[in-house]
């Protein structure tokens, strides 16, 4: 909390834009339940709405990186993704927004994991109900560099759907 409200006192007595400029700001190790513990506060700001909250999201963490659960799916997979997404509500609501800075289903082998497309389609859903950002982390080859596509097209096709562009 010291080094959240040191860093935004910083940035606004820089001068120039500074005053003004949106702010991003690391929940408690960037990690949703430790974040929407009561201990984290937000800092204050002499701007008025201008910051927002970073967390990530791979949860669970033995599909999403760690390879010790072999799929995702179950009804209770569904429910817990929501129930957590959903505490993030504790900060809309008093008007931050929420960038989930990274977020992802590394691959398996070479490919996909099984259930990563319903993966992805429900945390993007949850994202698009909320409000939220999602970054998409990708350090397995899900996007290629050097064609500038999506490796995948399930994914591209998941992505595609919630984009601005198609949702506007």
């Amino acid at each position: 909390n010291r080094i959240n409200q040191a860093f935004v006192d910083t940035i606004r007595a820089a001068g120039g834009n500074n005053a003004d400029r949106f702010l991003l700001i690391a929940g408690f190790g960037t990690d949703i339940t430790n974040t929407c513990n009561d201990a984290y506060q937000m800092p204050t700001d002499t701007a008025d709405d201008k910051l927002m909250l970073s967390v990530h999201y791979y949860d669970p963490s033995g599909y999403c990186i760690w390879n010790s659960i072999g799929s995702w799916g179950s009804k209770q997979d569904y429910t817990d993704m929501n129930e957590m997404l959903a505490k993030l509500t504790k900060f809309t609501d008093q008007g931050y927004g929420i960038v989930i800075g990274e977020w992802g289903v590394l691959e398996q082998q070479g490919g996909l994991r099984e259930d990563t497309e319903e993966y992805y389609e429900n945390f993007l859903d949850n994202c698009d109900y909320y409000g939220f950002c999602p970054v998409l982390w990708d350090c397995n080859d899900v996007y290629n560099r050097l064609q500038c596509n999506i490796r995948y097209e399930e994914l591209a096709t998941i992505l595609t759907a919630h984009s601005l562009a198609n949702q506007s």
